[in-house]
């Protein structure tokens, strides 16, 4: 049985952004192909029948399918950086673990820095509250805190003559 939504704006249509539509696709056909190899052990009958992410065998996936999927990917994705580290002779890229909700902060975090309007984000996360979206889901990457620290230029001082001093930049972290 399928539970029914936190919210009324859990209800909503998100259209498809990226290659999403074709992803989609290719997952309902590999279903298609799985159901019809099983036959009557496929389980996935009623109101679960049009689910596109089940279980080898049509059941629908749980949290806990979802997050060892998660946990899967993330050691695939570590042993194929150690295996290009090694080829650049290099030391590989850390990354951390993260459980299947994280997405969500990610993808939140995504809209903005392609300059979304908040408002729709705000739509498209299902938040009946645009602060929900602005103070918890989105984030400021190095990156783009750097960059908008850049826009600020230089302080101009009546003596131009002074050396340039490369100041640090100090951060919550580099006091811990």
């Amino acid at each position: 049985m399928l539970v029914s939504p936190k919210t009324i704006n859990s209800t909503r249509t998100i259209p498809f952004i990226g290659e999403m539509e074709h992803i989609l696709k290719s997952q309902k056909k590999k279903q298609i192909a799985l159901k019809r190899e099983l036959g009557d052990r496929w389980r996935s009958k009623g109101e679960l029948n049009g689910l596109v992410f089940t279980t080898g065998m049509g059941s629908p996936c749980s949290r806990y399918i979802v997050e060892k999927e998660t946990k899967k990917a993330i050691q695939r994705m570590r042993e194929n950086e150690a295996i290009l580290a090694m080829q650049g002779n290099q030391k590989p890229r850390e990354i951390r673990d993260f459980r299947p909700h994280t997405l969500r902060h990610t993808f939140a975090t995504r809209c903005f820095e392609k300059k979304m309007e908040p408002k729709v984000v705000q739509q498209l996360m299902g938040h009946s509250n645009i602060s929900v979206t602005l103070n918890i889901y989105t984030h400021v990457l190095d990156q783009k805190m750097n960059e908008e620290i850049d826009k600020f230029g230089y302080a101009r001082t009546e003596r131009p003559d002074l050396p340039d001093i490369k100041v640090p930049r100090i951060t919550a972290m580099s006091h811990s």
